[in-house]
């Protein structure tokens, strides 16, 4: 009997719509239907690649179901695991988004996404590959379609590392960053051929299954947001090729389209139901399909054959050397210290996962990635380490605003540029510039004494001007312009992650003047200085919205006239955060006081209470005391989600607090605290969290706010 003709499954990309391709490969094991050879495109390549590597159907199944695929398009690791250096910059509404800053001026990332979660699964998925060289080579052969991002031709991927070739054939621009394979940038398959039919006709083809699940052109009044703008343009590119492919279907080919109903390409929550119509649109066409269907003695020495050519699985390879490449700017002994994976012991993924972890949240990279080489003398680990290529100054901008709806409001510009990488062991220099009602510039350099980064020394310089409100116990308010500077030294150690300890010596000076209608009268000029201490634990998951985790600090400053102040006193503050949540619901429960220590504070010293969440109805700032304590208690409730790259939760609150500041001689007292409410519409965006609230208090008072900034 002659040989069956060869047979090629061809497979569409579509994003969270490829997951269907799983059911296909699904069915058509059932039926018994082999392939000589599969080629895909982006979500098509992904779900092929993994099937020609020898994983089977059920298999992939079980990973495109239990991928957090939210956390996986997500460069930026839990916030957590993340060292406490990098959780402080969270401290201030600044934008998610950074910008490189070199003589041509700002410069912007290659993509939205790096990919560095996405790379280390596809690579850990198909370490049993790394000994292919050919795609011809793998249990089934295989072909990746990416796209060219200089010229826009097509790229035929069949040779180098296969989990490479999938995160290519995948990288949709804009939102991913390009993949350089020989030289070239490549991005995702579906701008050339999203279809790649002619791909296997050219490789020798005879019978073509190809399933399309690319995603229908809809009407333009359907998503006009940036992101519908971009997906629309895409979808109508692969529109075009999508045509060329279909009227290359041959009478010998079977051209399936599942029925996928109103899953997008991205309702990556809707995967496994993709999975079900893909399976379910193969076995509806079974009848059509029976030519391609093998005997149960030809299919069985067809899987013999996968199985025999590449095994997933086995024991895992003891590594004879390790490299690391790809650094510059960075001290390869900073990297190497982050690393737990050793030289003659099997390599452990999740130990490897967790070491490329650590050195990504370094922050100055791009990706971290890894490749296993087995050569003639064992196998080799490199770890390929990525510079951030618009680095190694970044800048970041940011918006303050707190407005009260009654003519009282503060609004700031931010810029913070960041210049990393100083030196050996890793100093930084950072600097904060704010315009607006409040104006200050905070300069710092922190020096890493060790590679490892626990012991530091950090010399500050911070300058101020604002306008400070007094209210008089007549219910005047007199306004004073301060300007202010001071310098700082500090010594401290980093708990890794968790948090930190410093102490410090400080000098200043306070410039204050009477605004009077614009006139400024009455000058006065202090100098100041002490001693500083401050202890600070970080574990939230999150500086906007936390749903769990704490956060505690307490600074101690002990003014001295030795050091140059002209007043001597003590202040503490202290407060502490704890949050939990069930389901959408979270709880986030807030205590700080402040306090004298028996001594007296001048007025520029005092603490002070009012605003949003701070005591919500009464105005900003205008409880001040010696001592002062707060409560509070915000409840909310995630009601929807942002577009995606546009933040994250929508959120609905409200709060319940109680709190005071006493004066000079005035002892603290459960009879005093002054209760208040708040209700709020709050949104978790890239652009710093957004509150909408109304707040009201003990006298009756009540104000709206829009806020813009770090709620707790």
């Amino acid at each position: 009997m002659a040989a069956a003709p060869p047979t090629c499954l061809v497979l569409s990309g579509g994003s969270a719509r490829g997951a269907a391709h799983v059911g296909v490969l699904e069915a058509l094991e059932e039926l018994r239907v082999p392939a000589d050879c599969v080629v895909g495109t982006s979500m098509g390549a992904v779900v092929g690649g993994l099937y020609a590597s020898g994983l089977a159907p059920q298999r992939i199944r079980e990973i495109v179901v239990s991928t957090d695929w939210d956390d996986l398009f997500t460069d930026r690791p839990a916030r957590e695991s993340i060292p406490f250096r990098r959780k402080q910059f969270d401290n201030l509404p600044l934008f998610e988004f950074e910008f490189g800053l070199n003589r041509s001026g700002l410069t912007l990332p290659t993509g939205l996404i790096a990919g560095q979660k996405l790379d280390f699964l596809l690579k850990a998925l198909l370490l049993h590959t790394t000994a292919v060289e050919s795609f011809d080579d793998l249990p089934v052969p295989f072909r990746a379609v990416a796209t060219d991002l200089a010229s826009g031709r097509m790229v035929v991927l069949d040779h180098g590392d296969v989990a490479t070739a999938l995160r290519a054939s995948m990288s949709v621009p804009g939102a991913f960053s390009p993949i350089r394979i020989d030289g070239v940038d490549l991005v995702d398959g579906g701008i050339a051929r999203n279809l790649p039919i002619g791909v296997a006709r050219d490789w020798g083809a005879v019978r073509i299954i190809a399933v399309d699940i690319s995603n229908p052109v809809r009407p333009q009044e359907e998503d006009i947001s940036a992101l519908g703008v971009v997906s629309r343009t895409m979808n109508m590119l692969m529109e075009q090729n999508m045509e060329i492919s279909r009227r290359s279907i041959g009478p010998l080919d079977i051209f399936i389209i599942p029925d996928l109903g109103d899953i997008g390409p991205a309702d990556f929550d809707l995967v496994a139901q993709a999975v079900d119509l893909g399976k379910a649109a193969v076995l509806a066409e079974r009848d059509k399909l029976a030519p391609f269907i093998a005997s149960d003695e030809e299919f069985d020495s067809y899987q013999q054959r996968r199985d025999e050519r590449l095994t997933p699985g086995g024991d895992p390879p003891v590594l004879h050397e390790l490299v690391l490449a790809g650094l510059d700017r960075v001290d390869a002994g900073r990297v190497t210290s982050r690393l737990k994976t050793r030289v003659g012991e099997p390599l452990d993924l999740n130990v490897l996962g967790r070491d490329l972890a650590r050195i990504y949240e370094m922050g100055e990279f791009e990706r971290v990635q890894f490749d296993l080489d087995p050569g003639p003398n064992g196998n080799v680990l490199q770890v390929q380490a990525t510079e951030k290529s618009w680095g190694p100054n970044f800048v970041r901008f940011g918006l303050e605003l707190e407005a009260d709806f009654r003519g009282s409001g503060e609004f700031a510009a931010l810029v913070e540029m960041n210049r990393v990488g100083m030196n050996r062991l890793g100093g930084e220099w950072r600097t904060l510039l704010a315009i607006g009602e409040e104006n200050r510039l905070t300069t710092e350099f922190y020096q890493p004494l060790h590679r490892q980064g626990r012991w530091f020394v950090s010399p500050w310089f911070i300058a101020g001007r604002e306008r400070e409100d007094l209210f008089n116990e007549d219910g005047t308010v007199s306004r004073f312009l301060v300007d202010s500077f001071e310098g700082r030294l500090d010594l401290g150690y980093q708990f890794g992650r968790y948090g930190e300890i410093r102490a410090g010596i400080s000098r200043g000076r306070l410039n204050t003047d009477l605004d009077t209608g614009g006139v400024l009268q009455n000058a006065s000029r202090v100098n100041t200085g002490g001693y500083r201490a401050a202890l600070t634990v970080d574990q939230l998951d999150s500086a906007n919205f936390p749903r769990h985790g704490f956060f505690l600090q307490s600074e101690l400053f002990l003014s001295r006239e030795g050091l140059g102040a002209e007043q001597e006193f003590n202040q503490l503050y202290t407060r502490l955060v704890d949050a939990g949540s069930w389901g959408r619901n979270s709880m986030v429960g807030v205590i700080s006081f402040g306090s004298d220590r028996g001594t007296t504070l001048p007025p520029y010293a005092e603490f002070s209470l009012g605003g949003f969440l701070n005591l919500s109805g009464i105005p900003p700032e205008s409880l001040r005391g010696q001592s002062s304590a707060l409560a509070q208690l915000v409840l909310f409730r995630q009601i929807g989600s942002m577009p995606p790259g546009l933040g994250r939760g929508i959120y609905l609150g409200g709060s319940l607090e109680a709190g005071n500041a006493w004066p000079i001689g005035a002892k603290p007292a459960w009879d005093d605290l002054r209760p208040a409410a708040a209700l709020f519409l709050g949104v978790d965006s890239v652009f710093g969290p957004f509150f909408l609230g109304y707040g009201r208090a003990d006298t009756g008072d009540g104000s709206f706010y829009l806020f813009l900034g770090r709620p707790f």
